[in-house]
């Protein structure tokens, strides 16, 4: 009788990826169950994962991220401009493409990236 294995990777990620609809289900997802250093700065949905000839993951074959910001609002006072200005320039971002509502995280920032800026 040949036991079927449960917690395989193989499996979780075919459960994981069944349940999952979009990337804002996903991220609600993994916020809720990780601490804030984990979660992942860009989530990409692909249709299938670029694989070698050897069936290894291609990782030079994904795409890179978009750590573009989807909602944009200006800065208002000369703080604000400076602030975002200040997050463009540690991210390697145009100054005009960060506005008052996004987030360092979600825009591929981490502690290390200010630590070495």
């Amino acid at each position: 009788m040949q036991q079927q294995v449960w917690g395989s990777t193989t499996d979780c990620l075919r459960r994981l990826l069944s349940r999952v609809l979009d990337t804002a289900e996903l991220r609600a997802y993994l916020t809720e169950r990780l601490p804030d250093y984990m979660m992942p700065a860009s989530i990409i949905t692909l249709n299938s994962l670029p694989l070698t000839a050897n069936g290894k993951l291609d990782r030079k074959g994904l795409p890179s991220p978009d750590f573009s910001s989807t909602k944009w609002r200006a800065p208002r006072t000369a703080e604000e401009e400076a602030l975002c200005s200040l997050f463009a320039e540690v991210l390697g971002l145009e100054s005009r493409s960060v506005g008052i509502e996004d987030n360092f995280f979600e825009l591929g920032g981490h502690s290390l990236l200010v630590i070495h800026w």
